[in-house]
């Protein structure tokens, strides 16, 4: 009973002190913040005191759906039932309508279907554009882009109306696949302005083939450029201000990575970026739909690109041995890839067919899988880290690894071993041969730069002045000049008197040593005769010993050794007493006969000197 007790205790305290961790990391939530360092895995652009990840893509899949598969996504015009519209690629050109608020899916289209006079159009409605009420004056109306035979007698753009019925626009003649349709407004300008731009792949035996057509409201189709090389899956309008190519058309091709664009007051097709693909890409991939983000979307590692607009490229198509998959590449105005998305997740396969910025999220309409979905991903899942320049995120030459060197993660930090310092050339990243060192000197890392030791000491930027294997700068040097103790003290820069192996300076300087008579000596080397810790030179200079005679050694400790004597005992020795002795009788006739014979001799002068 006791240890139920116990367990519930631990149960429910473990409960209700625990701190909120949204990514399950075992972290606080506000310490990640606080030490996260730009670092895009527990930033924190709100300020919301949460990570990013938490608040944008921490469940990526919004919505799945069952039989249809999305190939592109408009967020619905004004008059239809407020969401997003979403075009699908089938047997049938369905068009679903989704609400983000009830997170519900459904059939917009009558029936279900586009269909003409009741027969559904084949194989799909692959995107969607909406015109305003100016166009054609019949209110808003969705222009959808149908993937038709040429067998198929129907209409290759079709309308679908707010309330869901539908009807034929415009056929497209000689063309197998109509793949994109934009409208472009009024305010544009020139030849075009006000009318719909469809693109897709002509209907000849080179299949890699694509036009440019214009359609008015009356449907009525005129072709702009009758041969686009490598054909074409998806155009849109830049914003006016992207760079030099605002307000021209983006043009995105079949089974290539690149990107022209057509001006829509001169009519020329230029080059803008060719999108480099990862090197395991699926077969037959292309640039399937492109959207550009609003200003200031994009933040990487810290990096807020508050004043630019960004193109973002979504590139799909088969897999090797089946199955589909791709990658989104975001594009400067300059044409430069400057970020990258990769999904490794095995369910659902990655192939990113429609996109909308909805927010802080971007919706992919992701063609993968058994069954289509929706996506929702933030700024922060792009992702710059390309170590080895070989156009493959780090994070998936680390998932995709065979177990190379050159990819494999030591350290877990999702970057590929081969980009990492490895100061010997030996394929095991400096950090990780540290991480498993245990000590021993070949591994050590003792001046912490990330480097080992014997690395520093083969590239000279430690030395090692005793041939001890650690580096000087490990070492003692308790005055810093670059010499350690032990190597100043072998040289003779330094002396070591009481043999403790610290200059003697250091002592003095650390008040480890006493240095009485400032002679920089410590005073347990010098001369203490009465043994009471003071040198005798001190003893003698503040009074506490007599040395009259001044050798330099304490009365007391002449007397003590027998090379003074104080023979009438009054406690000074002899050479220093004041007053003379009282002679003896010896004493005192050898005085007498010395000066007797001082008087003779002064006489016995005299008398010659007389003569």
């Amino acid at each position: 009973m006791t240890s139920i007790l116990l367990s519930s205790f631990i149960i429910c305290s473990a409960a209700f002190f625990s701190f909120p961790d949204c990514n399950n990391n075992g972290i606080d939530d506000a310490q990640d913040v606080a030490n996260c360092e730009n670092d895009p895995r527990c930033a924190d652009f709100n300020d919301n005191g949460v990570p990013d990840l938490c608040d944008y893509h921490f469940d990526p899949t919004v919505r799945a759906f069952t039989s249809y598969f999305p190939e592109s996504m408009i967020e619905a015009p004004e008059g239809f039932p407020p969401g997003i519209l979403i075009g699908t690629l089938d047997t049938s050109a369905v068009v679903l309508h989704y609400s983000p608020e009830t997170d519900t899916v459904s059939t917009f289209s009558e029936d279900g279907l586009l269909t003409n006079n009741g027969i559904p159009l084949m194989y799909g409605s692959v995107d969607l554009t909406a015109a305003p009420n100016a166009f054609g004056h019949q209110g808003p109306r969705v222009f959808v882009a149908n993937r038709s035979d040429e067998s198929d007698p129907w209409d290759d753009v079709t309308v679908v109306n707010p309330d869901g019925t539908v009807s034929n626009f415009a056929r497209v003649m000689d063309q197998s696949w109509l793949t994109g349709i934009e409208y472009i407004p009024m305010s544009i300008g020139g030849p075009h302005a006000g009318k719909l731009v469809a693109v897709g792949q002509t209907n000849t035996s080179d299949s890699f083939r694509g036009a440019l057509y214009t359609i008015d409201s009356f449907g009525v189709v005129s072709t702009i450029i009758p041969d686009l090389v490598y054909g074409a899956f998806t155009v849109h309008l830049a914003p006016p201000d992207f760079g030099d190519n605002g307000s021209k058309l983006f043009i995105g091709h079949v089974l290539q990575f690149g990107i022209t664009t057509f001006d829509l007051l001169t009519n020329d097709v230029a080059v803008f970026a060719n999108v480099e693909a990862l090197p395991v890409m699926p077969t037959g991939s292309g640039t399937r739909q492109i959207a550009f983000s609003p200003k200031g979307w994009f933040r990487a590692f810290g990096e807020d690109f508050v004043d630019e607009s960004f193109l973002v490229v979504s590139i799909s198509g088969s897999q090797l041995g089946g199955g589909s998959g791709g990658i989104l590449a975001v594009v400067d105005a300059l044409g430069n890839t400057v970020l990258r998305y990769q999904s490794l997740q095995s369910s659902p396969p990655f192939d990113p067919r429609g996109l909308l910025f909805d927010g802080d999220r971007l919706l992919i309409a992701n063609f993968g899988g058994e069954v289509g979905s929706i996506q929702s991903i933030s700024a922060l899942d792009f992702d710059p880290r390309d170590c080895n320049g070989n156009g493959s995120l780090d994070t998936f030459d680390v998932l995709a690894c065979d177990g190379q060197k050159w990819c494999s993660d030591c350290n877990s930090n999702d970057i590929p071993d081969g980009c990492e310092p490895d100061c010997n050339q030996d394929g095991a990243p400096d950090a990780c041969v540290i991480a498993d060192c245990g000590g021993e000197l070949a591994c050590a890392d003792c001046n912490e730069n990330g480097v080992p030791d014997m690395c520093d000491f083969d590239d000279a930027t430690s030395v090692d002045c005793n041939t001890n294997h650690v580096p000087d700068e490990c070492e003692p040097d308790c005055d810093q000049d670059g010499i350690i103790d032990e190597c100043a003290l072998n040289s003779g820069q330094e002396s070591d008197c009481n043999s403790n192996g610290i200059p003697d300076s250091c002592d003095i300087r650390d008040d480890v040593s006493l240095d009485c008579n400032s002679n920089s000596e410590p005073d347990e080397c010098e001369l203490d005769c009465n043994g009471n810790g003071v040198p005798d030179e001190c003893d003698i200079s503040v009074a506490l010993e007599e040395d009259c005679n001044g050798n330099g050694i304490p009365d007391s400790c002449d007397l003590r050794d027998g090379t003074s004597v104080d023979i009438d005992g009054d406690g000074l020795i002899d050479d220093c007493d004041t007053f003379l002795p009282i002679p003896t009788v010896s004493q005192w006739g050898l005085a007498a006969l010395t000066l007797l014979l001082m008087i003779t001799a002064k006489l016995a002068f005299r008398r010659r000197v007389l003569v």
